[in-house]
């Protein structure tokens, strides 16, 4: 019994030495920026406030942490497409399910009776409470954040043939994937973006650069795998962070000034799609790999940072819970500083979600299924 525990333990210690620091960091700024987005999301959409200092702060906050999903899934393709298990596919798909699948239902039907019930205030009974649950999930309606989880399973449903192509490209055949996807994808939203603001009405469609196989979030995917094996050169890093401070620099005042003319919320700039996101989460991740964290970090900091990263789907999924209640208890700040209420519902609401993460995981059997 003692042999199987420190067996146990030395299996623990060396998955912790295998750690890659620099994206549990990511991982946990990551869930703390989508928590900001999430909390500021109903003051940017009021447009009778645009322009008042509460929506510049909320605009601010939009801007700098819409870098958040992008390196979730440059992140997931980094640990993904590493991983030696994609070749037993069966294998791979049940420990998805098992991880992602699993809590994802459960939370998903949470969120369909809090959302009928408490939101909407529908009084709805079995069985139709049933019938809505079902629409609701599969049509990805249970609550909006939950899209993430959907997308991030059908690219673990394609991982094990892009496994095949990355582990099995050059370096100039990655980059000219991603240039594809780059066209394909970000040239291609920023030129929709303009021809709008032009005043185009409807989808300006490019038949040339309508390339099968390099569409959508899977090239962020890419991008991660990439940017983690191949160094760049520190001429084409600052290139790249100057660029991002621009970029972070016209999302808020560009949001704002396009609704200006709109006298309409647009929301073209924080596109996971537009070229301003993909330049500053390029920069972020960059940033974040170039820096030798274990020099400045102890080990107990390491070992709390491995905990909050571990957690972090948890937390993703039942942050809007704590949002949703929170943010009605503690409106009352709102008038007096929409600042102080902005950053307590973003405390409150990750500090808590951890909390109820550890909780839930202690739950024999079950637990680890959960969160």
């Amino acid at each position: 019994m003692e042999e199987a525990q420190i067996f146990k333990s030395e299996q623990h210690q060396s998955k912790e030495k295998h750690r890659i620091i620099y994206l549990d960091i990511l991982r946990v700024l990551s869930i703390i920026s989508v928590i900001t987005i999430h909390t500021v999301a109903g003051k940017i959409q009021d447009i009778n406030s645009l322009g008042e200092p509460s929506w510049w702060w909320a605009d601010v906050l939009n801007s700098i942490t819409r870098w958040a999903v992008p390196v979730f899934f440059m992140i997931s393709g980094i640990l993904t497409l590493d991983n030696p298990h994609l070749d037993n596919i069966p294998s791979f798909l049940k420990s998805r399910l098992l991880k992602i699948g699993v809590p994802f239902l459960v939370w998903s039907v949470l969120y369909s009776i809090v959302k009928e019930t408490y939101i909407l205030g529908k009084s709805i009974y079995f069985p139709d409470i049933l019938r809505t649950i079902g629409t609701n999930i599969l049509l990805d309606q249970s609550y909006y954040h939950l899209w993430f989880v959907y997308d991030i399973f059908i690219i673990y449903l394609i991982s094990p043939f892009l496994r095949k192509i990355v582990i099995n490209s050059t370096q100039k055949e990655l980059k000219y994937w991603l240039g594809l996807w780059f066209t394909a994808t970000i040239l291609y939203t920023s030129i929709q973006q303009f021809m709008m603001f032009l005043g185009w009405d409807g989808y300006f469609y490019i038949h040339i650069l309508n390339i099968p196989f390099v569409f959508g979030l899977t090239g962020y995917y890419i991008l991660g795998y990439y940017l983690h094996h191949y160094d760049l050169s520190k001429k084409w890093r600052t290139v790249i962070y100057i660029g991002a401070l621009f970029s972070v620099l016209l999302t808020i005042w560009g949001t704002y000034a396009i609704s200006v003319s709109k006298t309409a919320l647009d929301e073209s700039l924080y596109s996971h799609f537009a070229i301003t996101t993909v330049t500053i989460s390029t920069a972020v991740l960059l940033f974040a790999k170039n820096i030798k964290w274990e020099k400045f970090l102890t080990k107990s900091f390491q070992k709390l940072l491995i905990a909050l990263s571990n957690a972090t789907f948890g937390i993703y999924l039942m942050h809007m819970m704590l949002i949703i209640d929170f943010s009605g208890r503690l409106s009352v700040l709102i008038p007096k500083s929409y600042v102080l209420y902005t950053i307590s519902i973003i405390f409150i609401s990750f500090a808590l979600s951890f909390i109820f993460v550890k909780l839930i995981r202690i739950i024999p059997y079950i637990g680890k299924y959960l969160v």
